[in-house]
């Protein structure tokens, strides 16, 4: 198919484990970013392309992106989290 962009990288969207509460299990979230990078992908998406962002509050997410970014995944990986509000955080990088 011609006129689509190429590229030679891989990014997933990472479904969000949560805790018997309902909020984010922040350690296996980052065991299962750990473990998609490390089977080759080049970076992940948080909280957005499977839906189940809009069900977590702010301080979830922001709990959860930090916690990501804490566990030694590479910050310069493409990671998109973005959420709207007052007290909104959007994190992007530029693609491979």
């Amino acid at each position: 198919m011609t006129g689509l962009p190429s590229t030679d990288c891989l990014i997933v969207a990472v479904a969000t484990p949560i805790t018997p509460e309902l909020h984010p299990d922040s350690h296996r979230l980052l065991r299962r970013c750990r473990d998609l990078m490390a089977d080759g992908c080049d970076g992940v998406t948080l909280f957005g392309t499977t839906g189940e962002g809009a069900e977590f509050t702010v301080a979830d997410r922001r709990g959860s992106l930090e916690a990501v970014l804490a566990g030694n995944i590479d910050p310069r990986s493409p990671m998109s989290s973005s959420w709207r509000g007052r007290r909104s955080i959007s994190v992007s990088t530029a693609p491979c």
